[in-house]
């Protein structure tokens, strides 16, 4: 009797599992179809100021020393 509820139940996980599987491909698919919408420009003064640091390349990539101690 028991080896029967074992099947059972794990017949009816491996059906959920390959439902899972499929309505993630449906939603996949689903979703590529659709047109990529570009969010509009921010324009605060800080992400005006984060774009021309990063593209004048004057962002600090090396870390700081101070002293006996190192930052990133």
């Amino acid at each position: 009797m028991a080896s029967y509820a074992l099947v059972i139940a794990i017949t009816a996980f491996l059906a959920g599992a390959a439902t899972a599987v499929f309505l993630m491909l449906v939603i996949g698919i689903r979703k590529a179809d659709r047109p990529r919408r570009q969010p509009a420009d921010r324009s605060t003064p800080l992400d005006a100021a984060t774009r021309s640091m990063l593209r004048a390349n004057t962002w600090p990539n090396n870390p700081v020393v101070h002293g006996d101690r190192e930052q990133l």
